[in-house]
């Protein structure tokens, strides 16, 4: 499945953070009614998107961080900043 919506260099963008966010969002919103143990992704965004794999993870990381173990704050904030998306 296609994690970019149109043919272009994603690379300065939060793109891996929003669509595996969303994909975690889901599963866990749907965990009860799917006996879902593994879901296996390649890294967001590094194909046309042009996002290095190491940017990939780092951003992947951190939605699963927000989803699983949730902090209180500004965590998209500190995510832009943090990873010069200004």
């Amino acid at each position: 499945m296609p994690t970019i919506a149109f043919l272009n260099n994603v690379d300065n963008s939060i793109n891996a953070f929003s669509a595996f966010r969303a994909l975690l969002l889901e599963l866990h919103t749907t965990k009860s009614e799917h006996d879902i143990k593994t879901v296996v992704v390649t890294p967001f965004c590094t194909g046309v998107g042009g996002m290095s794999p190491e940017k990939s993870a780092v951003q992947m990381k951190l939605a699963y961080d927000t989803i699983i173990k949730p902090v209180s704050g500004d965590w998209l904030g500190h995510f832009i900043i943090k990873n010069g998306l200004t």
